[in-house]
């Protein structure tokens, strides 16, 4: 599918800024945007289906 490729590329991209940016190879003001984006990706998603069951029985 060309959106699963076009979100390969930016991932890839945003994964190499992220990488530059931790070296001090680059030098922005978005650095820290970019290092906590792609370590917010990488982090498990957990999701409480006891939780999601109370709120529809309610």
């Amino acid at each position: 599918m060309p959106g699963d490729r076009e979100d390969e590329i930016c991932q890839k991209a945003l994964e190499l800024l992220s990488d530059l940016c931790s070296k001090g190879e680059v030098q922005n003001e978005n650095c820290l945007d970019f290092i906590y984006h792609f370590r917010d990706l990488a982090r498990p998603r957990y999701t409480d289906s006891g939780m999601h069951q109370s709120i529809i029985s309610n």
